[in-house]
């Protein structure tokens, strides 16, 4: 076992959850070490504009009652002036353009509206956490909880009959093709999202909070040097996969809190505990090659990435990252 201090989540979440699928040492690495370094990704970072600006503007439009071309010049102006994304193809002109563009095309004056909720507001980025009922190894009394963010629930009614659904914005570089055409394969592009653990956490907690969902809408926005529209996809989900999904992710966290207590021991060191996959879709994700790779070179590679990280958690009542000795000492955490 390293000397490095470390301490096991309070939460999950669907990002979470990918590194814990892709590598345990990935995850040990990045949220037991919490060796933090900024790391600037281009497709998150648009991807991140775009929701932001949803929700500026869906609040504008339905809580504010502001006017619709407003609310989209809101948007675009937010993305403007955010963050460079620092893409060549997503760049954050191009980004504001196929925002405004799919606003156009799916209006807020002709959109579902939000679910209302009892304290006046929408259901627009409506944070969510839900208890998991497995015991934190570190702080007796307290459950890990799975946190998210259900970016849009809507509804439709129709006379007496009120159905709910899901929408979530997702940006891209490219599309499936009918092959030898350049019409777009509804039926391929579905397919990446039937069974997405993102989409699934969402219509969980809807279901959770008493807001059972009929369908979830996946609306594509295309960021291409050719201009492009955007395109809708209609999700179906029901009990079966959202209780196996569940079931699936308190597993996953159970085992991992398992293999954090058999490395606390001290019977083992982390190479042992947390092994490394050694496969291209965990170490070269995107083509992008594992900020951590370094430290599975050798038995003693943690030695290599104190160099370059320092180790930074999120402190959820201050708001920020702090230094995580910082925190343990703060939060009487041995």
């Amino acid at each position: 076992m390293s000397n490095l201090p470390t301490f096991f989540p309070l939460s999950f979440s669907v990002s979470s959850m990918k590194s814990l699928h892709k590598c345990a040492m990935l995850t040990f690495r990045e949220q037991i070490q919490h060796l933090s370094a900024y790391s600037k990704n281009p497709d998150l970072i648009a991807g991140g504009h775009v929701a932001k600006a949803c929700e500026l503007a869906r609040v504008a439009y339905f809580t504010e009652g502001k006017d619709e071309d407003e609310c989209i010049e809101l948007a675009q102006e937010y993305i403007l002036d955010a963050e460079d994304t620092g893409d060549t193809v997503k760049t954050n002109e191009a980004t504001a353009f196929a925002l405004g563009q799919y606003f156009r095309k799916f209006r807020l004056s002709e959109a579902l509206p939000p679910c209302s909720l009892s304290d006046g507001t929408h259901a627009v980025e409506y944070k969510f956490e839900l208890d998991t009922g497995i015991e934190h190894p570190e702080i007796k009394g307290r459950n890990i909880v799975f946190s998210g963010r259900l970016d849009y629930l809507c509804e439709k009614i129709i006379g007496n009959v009120v159905t709910r659904h899901g929408l979530d914005e997702k940006t891209c570089k490219s599309v499936y093709r009918v092959q030898g055409s350049k019409t777009i394969d509804y039926a391929k592009e579905a397919d990446r999202y039937r069974l997405d653990s993102q989409i699934l956490s969402y219509c969980f907690a809807a279901r959770a909070l008493g807001v059972p969902l009929t369908s979830f809408f996946i609306r594509r926005i295309p960021i291409m040097k050719d201009f492009e529209p955007a395109f809708e996809l209609e999700l179906q989900v029901n009990d079966f996969m959202l209780d196996l999904w569940w079931k699936g992710t308190r597993e996953l966290i159970m085992d991992y809190k398992e293999k954090y207590l058999l490395y606390k021991s001290g019977l083992y060191n982390e190479g042992e505990v947390f092994i490394p996959k050694y496969q291209e879709h965990a170490c070269l994700s995107y083509g992008k090659t594992c900020r951590y790779l370094d430290g599975c070179f050798s038995k003693d590679g943690v030695g290599f990435l104190t160099e370059r990280f320092s180790q930074r958690i999120w402190d959820r009542d201050k708001r920020e990252e702090v230094d995580l000795l910082t925190y343990l000492k703060e939060n009487n955490i041995e």
